[in-house]
């Protein structure tokens, strides 16, 4: 799924250029800075309130996290909704998310792709989820775990919580554990979560089978996350922990303190913990391997 959405999401704005990304419904677009966003609503909202959180450990924000809520957004175009929260980071519109009862939100066309209940559609990153009556306009991938597991405190104008700051991968990721264990495991911890066959197997230990375990909306350092677990033969060999832009120094500080000083610096990856751990830079991520496949990676090194 998760390649299958950028491929298209690609293919879309080579086609469609930036400009797709607009926000058609509202007249919003990602990128906006909070007062170009207010000056807006001002006229489509019986009701507007603005939240900051400062300091933020928000996934996207390095420093500073806002949020315009909006009661009774109503466009006069035919685009309208109970509720309407925008949420910016670092003065960057980012999110918006309506509740409620709402029409002229949805887009006419089918969806790229399903996550459980949620539907998503592209080019313009907008995800719906009908059981819930929720809607949300994103401005990249990474933040769909925020989508599914995320209920933001701004709309009852509370702080966040003090969360962990650390980046630990949950107790019941196991490395070496067998796929339908930790399969069981995960409906457990994971709102949402999917097992799926690799056709073509990739891992450096060349199983004869591979799998993996999409695993979104588990909350980790505070937010909810996507872990892609990668089984090779039936047991756990690599992991994927993603994480928004604003987390990679966070996590660069957390790994330094756990590990001490990176083994190994490249423009893509930071390595620790005797191969067993990186952070990757170009995606936001730190991948997790097992001690057969840090071996390997280490071998590789030298």
């Amino acid at each position: 799924m998760r390649k299958m959405i950028r491929q298209t999401l690609v293919a879309a704005l080579a086609s469609l250029g930036a400009a797709s990304l607009v926000q058609a419904q509202t007249g919003l677009e990602m990128g906006q800075s909070p007062e170009q966003v207010q000056a807006r609503l001002e006229t489509r909202c019986a009701d507007l309130v603005r939240i900051d959180f400062e300091p933020t450990r928000h996934p996207s924000a390095l420093s500073q996290e806002t949020h315009l809520r909006c009661e009774g957004f109503d466009t006069g175009e035919g685009s309208r909704a109970d509720q309407l929260l925008a949420s910016f980071a670092d003065g960057r519109l980012f999110m918006l998310e309506a509740r409620g009862a709402m029409s002229g939100l949805e887009p006419e066309t089918d969806p790229a792709g399903h996550l459980g209940g949620y539907a998503v559609y592209l080019p313009d990153l907008i995800i719906t989820h009908a059981e819930s009556g929720r809607w949300y306009q994103l401005a990249q991938m990474d933040q769909i775990p925020l989508a599914i597991g995320w209920d933001n405190p701004a709309w009852n104008g509370d702080q966040p919580a003090a969360g962990s700051t650390g980046f630990a991968l949950p107790d019941w990721v196991r490395f070496g554990g067998p796929v339908d264990t930790l399969g069981s495991e995960a409906e457990t911890a994971c709102p949402l979560q999917a097992l799926r066959d690799i056709p073509e197997a990739w891992l450096d230990t060349q199983p004869q089978r591979q799998q993996q375990l999409d695993c979104y909306g588990i909350v980790v350092a505070g937010y909810p996350r996507k872990l892609e677990l990668v089984f090779g033969d039936g047991v756990l060999e690599q992991v994927w922990f993603m994480f928004g832009e604003a987390d990679i120094p966070r996590a660069r500080d957390w790994l330094i303190a756990t590990y001490g000083p990176a083994l190994h610096v490249d423009e893509q990856y930071e390595i620790f913990d005797d191969w067993r751990i990186a952070l990757r830079k170009d995606v936001p991520e730190i991948r997790a391997a097992s001690d057969r496949l840090a071996a390997i990676w280490a071998s590789e090194a030298e």
